[in-house]
């Protein structure tokens, strides 16, 4: 059947690409990254095992990759996407597109606070905000966690503890444990303010 035409594409200039007729040709070294209708090329930076104190923290414009772990008290930010092969430890991450975390993200100050999608393996009391989807490969235990969307739903799929609170939909497997560990699932108003509500009247429950 022959098809109808298809709508012109339409790319916002940006400085990593120059287009000639039907051509996006990059004109630096880089990795690609796609946010219709922008599509640039942007320096990536890779780190080649832990951040810690022989390197210190990381701050770079473009995208990074970290082939370990990123250490108690060090901190990864980046204009672009972070790849974090290993586990970020009691550290942050801060990222202006997506971070991805192969591996854990653990402990009470472990932090990522990324501009897009968040993907990490397992996540145990850290702090994690998206602006896009929060991806829990296995499951996650006392965390807190803000996305447009959370999924919970490979591996065991099992979140209890601390609170997920999501703009749009949580999916997961379980929720909760059956010895009785608090989990508050929200979804639509995910303002601090209303989470502290929340949270004063489950306490009044008690």
């Amino acid at each position: 059947l022959p098809a109808k035409a298809g709508a012109p594409l339409r790319l916002r200039p940006v400085p990593g690409v120059r287009q000639d007729g039907d051509r996006l040709i990059a004109v630096r070294g880089g990795v690609l990254s796609l946010a219709p209708p922008m599509v640039d090329v942007v320096p990536l930076f890779v780190q080649g095992g832990d951040v810690d104190y022989r390197v210190g923290n990381l701050h770079t414009e473009g995208s990074v990759e970290v082939r370990g772990d990123v250490q108690q008290g060090f901190a990864v930010v980046a204009t672009h996407d972070v790849h974090v092969v290993g586990a970020v430890l009691d550290a942050t991450i801060t990222a202006g597109a997506r971070t991805i975390v192969d591996q854990g993200v653990l402990g009470d100050h472990a932090r990522v606070t990324t501009a897009g999608d968040l993907y990490c393996r397992h996540a145990t009391a850290a702090t994690l905000h998206a602006g896009g989807k929060v991806t829990f490969g296995d499951g996650a235990s006392h965390c807190r966690a803000l996305g447009e969307h959370i999924v919970a739903a490979t591996g065991r799929g099992a979140v209890f503890g601390g609170e997920l609170r999501a703009r749009a939909s949580i999916v997961v497997r379980t929720a909760g444990t059956g010895q009785g560990a608090r989990t508050l699932l929200a979804v639509g108003d995910v303002s601090d303010l209303e989470a502290a509500a929340v949270r004063d009247a489950l306490a009044d429950q008690k």
